[in-house]
């Protein structure tokens, strides 16, 4: 029973946090609402305690830091995915508009989580296909390294490489025959 209330406990710290992440963006009330699938009344709770007033009008948008609007279209499960809820680009990535300019979701996850920029393309690596959770994501050295390990495992036919867009090294001369 413990454990439950801490489960739930974690969880209504994640949602509060994400209320919020999303009034610092500039969100009016209803949408928090309906984006989150939480009550008015919590959003309010949440506004009052961060002391942003409710926007009267469009022009009213809330100036953000570039990883506040990141975060602002974000759902925080309690799995640990990052659920994306804002826009996608005609390749269907997650995209979101900061200071007049587009930014990639992921690419930007993956570098405010692993503390470098990623190399290559940026893919995600769980099964929930809208995660932008930083610990979610693979980049293309993180890729040819678990796809090495794979095709080592369990030799050439597998499938599951390619299946998360894992490069697979040829074989090896002198390795197993497949």
């Amino acid at each position: 029973m413990n454990h439950q209330f801490h489960e739930v406990d974690r969880l209504a710290v994640r949602t509060r946090a994400d209320i919020a992440a999303h009034i610092r963006v500039g969100r009016w009330d209803d949408e928090i609402t309906h984006m989150l699938g939480v009550a008015p009344q919590d959003v309010a709770a949440v506004r009052r305690q961060t002391g942003i007033r409710p926007r009267t009008a469009r022009k009213d948008r809330v100036l953000c830091s570039l990883e506040e609007a990141l975060w602002g279209q974000v759902r925080h499960l309690a799995d640990g995915h990052a659920q994306w809820l804002g826009d996608l680009d005609s390749y269907r990535q997650p995209i979101f508009l900061h200071d007049g300019r587009y930014h990639l979701a992921r690419r930007l996850s993956y570098t405010l989580g692993h503390g470098r920029e990623p190399a290559g393309r940026v893919v995600d690596g769980c099964e929930h296909p809208a995660c932008i959770a930083h610990d979610h994501l693979l980049d293309e050295s993180e890729r040819v390294c678990l796809g090495a390990v794979l095709h080592t495992l369990f030799g050439p036919t597998t499938a599951a490489p390619t299946a998360v867009g894992l490069a697979v090294p040829p074989p090896m001369a002198g390795g197993p025959a497949a």
